[in-house]
């Protein structure tokens, strides 16, 4: 199982000691070692190799490659940096979308669903202002307005989210305080998503607003809206349709 002192196998790396580590020492290692290198390939981009000289207008192609090969490890990593923190980003909206959706799934009445939209949602999605908007001109039940519906008039959404479409993000753009209320003055780039409640219900508006200029941009992924927008839905159409 074991070695005596003073005796190494093949294979093994022999205990070096501080003092021990001068060039010679480093070299002989390397003329007994001689895979090290080529299993531990980062170790080259952090070597200087040595210059060649074959004469006056002679380029030292070796020199050249290895300077390349540099150059495209340091491209290869700062990719891979940038897809693994993209991907924790994703995760991590992800992860926060879910939880958004889960506290409207649970709300218990209509009313703590309009709440837990405009005063738990922001939180958990890192956002400065969320709002419900219903477009009509018919008055809704009495406290509507009270728990956090915004009114709009026909036509609004249309112009917001465009006659045929069912997203529109909007960047380096001030929030419309009739729609995120006191909260507008914060956002500075928002989301808006159509809302369909069913037939003999009227068109809805979910509203986001973002503090950062660019928190929505066009552009960007609508798909995680999406997803919140056709949850809010459901919840609203559970407590609108009558019980059989």
């Amino acid at each position: 199982m074991g070695t005596n002192a003073g005796e190494t196998n093949a294979g093994d790396v022999p205990e070096v000691e501080v003092g021990d580590l001068d060039p010679e020492a480093i070299a002989d290692f390397l003329r007994r070692h001689p895979d090290f290198l080529s299993e531990r390939p980062t170790l080259l981009s952090a070597l200087t190799p040595p210059t060649f000289q074959r004469g006056d207008g002679v380029v030292d192609m070796q020199r050249f490659m290895i300077d390349r090969l540099r150059a495209e490890l340091a491209t290869l990593q700062s990719r891979e940096r940038t897809l693994l923190d993209a991907a924790r980003a994703n995760a991590m909206v992800q992860a926060r979308c879910l939880r958004a959706a889960l506290a409207l799934n649970e709300a218990p009445t209509l009313a703590r669903l309009i709440r837990t939209l405009n005063a738990e949602v922001p939180g958990i999605l890192d956002v400065a202002a969320v709002a419900l908007g219903i477009e009509t001109t018919e008055s809704l039940p009495a406290g509507a307005r009270d728990v956090g519906i915004v009114i709009l008039a026909p036509g609004t959404i249309d112009s917001l989210v465009g006659p045929s479409r069912t997203v529109a993000l909007a960047a380096d753009e001030t929030g419309d305080r009739q729609i995120f209320g006191r909260a507008g003055g914060r956002v500075r780039s928002m989301a808006f998503i159509r809302l369909s409640f069913g037939v003999g219900h009227p068109t809805g508006l979910l509203a986001l607003g973002s503090s950062d200029h660019d928190g929505f941009h066009p552009g960007q992924a609508t798909d995680l809206l999406s997803f919140i927008a056709r949850v809010l839905e459901q919840c609203v159409r559970r407590w609108l349709t009558p019980a059989d």
